[in-house]
């Protein structure tokens, strides 16, 4: 949603598009801020594990677009 919507859109009826009940989400976290700091954590472990397994490759094409598709997916 905050990829798509951006972080300050997200309300009531996005989450029941996510099939998530209003008080679920916020079991796990205390707001908006916290989600998006959890996506952003998220996302960065991913494309660092994504650098490092690059470092493998051969070739520098090879390891760039091993890390892009990562950071894309």
């Amino acid at each position: 949603m905050f990829r798509r919507l951006g972080p300050s859109r997200p309300h009531a009826r996005d989450r029941e598009e996510a099939d998530l009940s209003p008080g679920q989400l916020y079991y796990y976290f205390s707001g908006k801020d916290e989600i998006l700091l959890f996506c952003q954590e998220r996302t960065l472990e991913r494309l660092l594990a994504a650098v490092k397994a690059a470092r493998a490759r051969r070739a520098y094409a090879e390891r760039l677009r091993s890390v892009m598709s990562a950071h894309v997916h």
